[in-house]
């Protein structure tokens, strides 16, 4: 296939083309992402990378840190998924998403890559894989001055693991994926700990104790650095509010962020502490205004997210034991005078029968229970078999658009799966 013609004339076509590759070998390590890089002349060589793993937090200090670099002149990729409205949202450069021209030129690149890969003993790369590769040839052609790039599960194993960034961020752990990461917290710190290489900075915010216990033993056989945000910059919250955002301080500054939650004080703590060693090792001027600014303006789709004012309804993509325990904080902190409900819906391959627990404990006026377009989407007959208690008013409900309009003066939370908050949000922003 010459480079100039194009295989594909919609978006859809060459995203139905990707997804379809399948490989029924399973992939051991990083030599297969390896082999397809090195056929298309390893554009993820010579890129400057902020490599960022962690159970809860990755987009939120992504989003920090993108507008950190922004506000200081700097050029950004960033990588992140899932996508919450359309696919172009997973990599970008600076406020820019990847264009469909860009998008569909550089699949064509992947065309010919997945020929030449099936070829060889490790057959074609599939859905994550193809996504991770198509990110590179972008960041390459972009050159930004730092790319922000998000672990899709994991981290040792995880595709991205290809850079062997100097710079690496554990924001939090975990029991999330213990299918494929591990059961315990040390399991699971391991694997996250795994995009560590010699002589890193890595940053972590708040771990368990055996975590960071794990995290330590991978920073001292690589002869890594160690920064702990709670030890070397500790933060307090000052003050919270719906409307006027959160105050708190660290480093002696006070700052304020419009992201609701505590978590999220943590996560722009974390992503501060991250920008100004990376800019001081870097030799960057630093400018304590604009870290002022960058952090206020930070937004993040489908984290607290108001999306009506009538009735009332946030979105929150609290899809583990560790997101649904923030969210009933933030009830607990915004909300404690009012009765709020929530709309649930989440994948089968979760501990559902836990989330259910959390979500019963909340002082709810009433917990609906739904489905959404994924195969593996809880069904009504699966949620009624965790089901135990019900110290909540709890229903299900397949049309979940009909009961967030059926009351306006409601105060709604959606939540669970990002694929059904995304599928939410899609109803109501369109």
């Amino acid at each position: 296939m010459n480079a100039g013609s194009n295989l594909f004339s919609t978006v859809e076509q060459a995203l139905s083309w990707m997804n379809g590759q399948t490989n029924s070998v399973q992939r051991q390590g990083l030599d297969k992402i390896k082999t397809a890089l090195d056929y298309l002349g390893n554009p993820h060589k010579q890129l400057k990378t902020i490599h960022i793993s962690g159970t809860n937090g990755k987009g939120s200090v992504s989003a920090y840190l993108k507008q950190l670099f922004l506000a200081h002149g700097m050029t950004v990729g960033t990588f992140t998924s899932p996508h919450i409205m359309r696919f172009n949202e997973r990599m970008t450069y600076n406020h820019e998403e990847i264009s469909d021209e860009t998008l569909m030129r550089l699949m064509n690149q992947l065309v010919s890559m997945n020929a030449y890969m099936e070829q060889t003993d490790y057959g074609r790369l599939v859905y994550f894989e193809l996504y991770t590769v198509l990110m590179f040839l972008f960041f390459q052609e972009m050159q930004p001055d730092i790319c922000l790039i998000e672990v899709g599960i994991g981290g040792l194993l995880d595709c991205t693991n290809v850079i062997e960034s100097l710079d690496v961020v554990i924001t939090t752990v975990a029991l999330d994926h213990v299918d494929k990461l591990g059961a315990t917290y040390e399991e699971i710190a391991t694997q996250k700990a795994g995009i560590i290489y010699s002589n890193a900075d890595v940053y972590v915010g708040e771990l368990p104790e055996t975590a960071l216990s794990a995290v330590k033993v991978v920073c001292h056989e690589n002869a890594a650095t160690l920064y702990h945000l709670p030890q070397v910059q500790p933060y307090n919250v000052l003050t919270e509010s719906l409307t006027e955002g959160t105050t708190f301080t660290v480093a002696e500054q006070v700052y304020t962020i419009h992201l609701l939650g505590r978590h999220q004080v943590h996560n722009a703590a974390l992503a501060r502490l991250v920008f100004v060693n990376w800019m001081q090792k870097n030799k960057q001027m630093l400018a304590e205004d604009k870290i002022h600014h960058a952090l206020a303006v930070t937004k993040w789709p489908a984290r607290m997210e108001k999306i009506s004012n009538q009735p009332l309804i946030y979105i929150d993509g609290a899809h583990n034991e560790a997101g649904i325990k923030a969210l009933g904080q933030t009830i607990q902190t915004h909300f404690s005078n009012q009765r709020v409900s929530v709309l649930y819906a989440g994948l089968q391959t979760k501990n559902q029968a836990e989330h259910l627990a959390l979500l019963q404990s909340m002082p709810l006026k009433t917990l609906v229970l739904s489905t959404f377009d994924h195969y593996q989407a809880m069904s009504a007959e699966q949620f009624k078999m965790i089901q135990t208690e019900n110290k909540v008013p709890t229903r299900f409900e397949s049309d979940w658009y009909s009961v967030l309009n059926s009351d306006h003066d409601a105060i709604w939370i959606v939540t669970g799966s990002l694929y059904f908050v995304s599928e939410v949000r899609q109803q109501f922003i369109n």
